[in-house]
């Protein structure tokens, strides 16, 4: 490699390193504005993965069980008025810019609290404590979901289940491999279409089987992370580093695709 080249590696390390620096400020700036923002994230994982077997994990049962919770509590607090009043504008740029803001943070706090796993120790304990990180870091990216389909006027417990499908593809950047299932493997062969008529006629057996299955594969995807967490001797500082600049990431460019998503909404025709 020329000399050029590796100053210029060595330069974008050092800046991924102050990256990573900058956002671990940014969590003690959210710890300390709200100081039971550990216990609020370790109470959350808790209720999430209470009555979870292993089993609901693996295959995908338990983003099912989060998107339900989700859309369930959301439609009873959220509406476009109570989200113009928060954020004091109507104009749904700034709203959405703002909650995927917010949303963000929360990534961090995740990343910060449940991604400290470090050295050895992280590596024996990795699949549980990663799993409690990627279902909490869900439930703020379906929570985000909520808040925009409903500033878009297009809320979830409202939308044909062909929309949902659809949002959630783009959302997660998944393929129809990704959410298919034992119900659906036999009309993969037929084409996406058939899928898509079920959906289209509301069929929650298929979209359930989708979100499974979808479920499994966010496990699988996001479980990539474990390995930064695994180096012996950083240890517990660079679990923390990775989860909070990842994490971060994870929701940030979820809430973007889910707001081009809605931007290009003249392209689909769901009625």
């Amino acid at each position: 490699m020329a000399s050029n080249d590796k100053l210029i590696v060595e330069e974008l390390n050092k800046q991924e390193i102050l990256n990573k620096i900058e956002a671990f400020e940014v969590y003690r700036a959210i710890k300390s504005s709200n100081p039971r923002i550990k216990i609020e994230i370790k109470k959350l994982r808790k209720e999430i993965l209470s009555g979870l077997s292993r089993h609901d994990r693996v295959s995908g049962i338990w983003f099912v069980n989060l998107y339900k919770k989700v859309v369930e509590a959301r439609s009873k607090i959220i509406s476009i008025e109570s989200l113009e009043k928060a954020y004091d504008t109507e104009d749904k740029e700034i709203i959405a810019k703002k909650l995927i803001a917010h949303y963000s943070n929360y990534g961090i706090s995740v990343g910060a609290i449940l991604g400290a796993s470090g050295g050895l120790l992280g590596f024996i304990t990795a699949a549980y404590a990663t799993f409690g990180e990627v279902a909490c870091l869900s439930y703020f990216e379906l929570c985000l979901l909520y808040d925009l389909s409903v500033l878009y006027e297009r809320p979830l417990d409202k939308a044909n289940n062909l929309e949902i499908y659809r949002l959630l593809k783009t959302a997660l950047a998944v393929n129809d491999l990704d959410m298919s299932n034992d119900k659906v493997d036999s009309m993969v062969d037929k084409g996406a279409k058939l899928i898509e008529e079920k959906l289209y006629k509301n069929d929650v057996q298929v979209l359930q089987g989708l979100l499974k299955n979808m479920g499994a594969s966010i496990v699988k995807r996001m479980t990539k992370n474990l390995f930064a967490k695994m180096i012996p001797l950083i240890g517990v500082f660079s679990g923390t580093l990775v989860g909070i600049t990842e994490d971060f990431k994870v929701i940030k460019s979820f809430g973007k695709r889910t707001v081009v998503f809605y931007k290009n909404m003249k392209d689909y025709k769901f009625n």
